[in-house]
């Protein structure tokens, strides 16, 4: 029975890098920027967000990463904006901490379909209770 799962998570993992998307290289690879080159030259969203992962793993600054994620979200780009949405939940790179612009973050960016937003927006909701509720209500009087 051992064998079995072993084999399963072994075709498993196959088949998903397989079938990963062209921007998969994890961003802890020094070979990301330069496979990405081209594209983050052309301002492709998906390249700019995996060097805002690169960029902070690299050097563990917000603030390095934080250009990177924000001309990945201009673009529309779903996670690019949530993780903007976590730089104003926590006041980081030079953003103050703003619960409401975070809340108006997460809308835009469930509303592009991001279900990690969805989930996050969800969770923050039941630990702020009635604050969230008025917070979710203001972001989505402004849209």
């Amino acid at each position: 029975m051992k064998w079995m799962f072993a084999a399963f998570t072994l075709v498993f993992a196959s088949f998903a890098s397989a079938n990963s998307a062209p921007l998969s290289c994890t961003a802890v690879i020094d070979s990301c920027l330069e496979n990405n080159q081209l594209q983050i030259e052309q301002e492709v969203p998906e390249a700019l967000y995996w060097m805002a992962k690169y960029t902070f793993r690299q050097h563990q600054d917000f603030s390095l990463a934080y250009p990177w994620y924000l001309r990945a979200a201009k673009q529309g780009h779903a996670p690019a904006i949530r993780s903007l949405a976590l730089y104003q939940l926590r006041g980081v790179a030079g953003e103050e901490q703003s619960y409401q612009k975070a809340f108006e973050l997460l809308e835009q960016a469930k509303q592009l379909g991001d279900a990690k937003s969805y989930f996050i927006s969800l969770k923050l909701e039941q630990q702020m209770g009635d604050r969230a509720q008025r917070l979710v209500a203001l972001s989505g009087q402004q849209q």
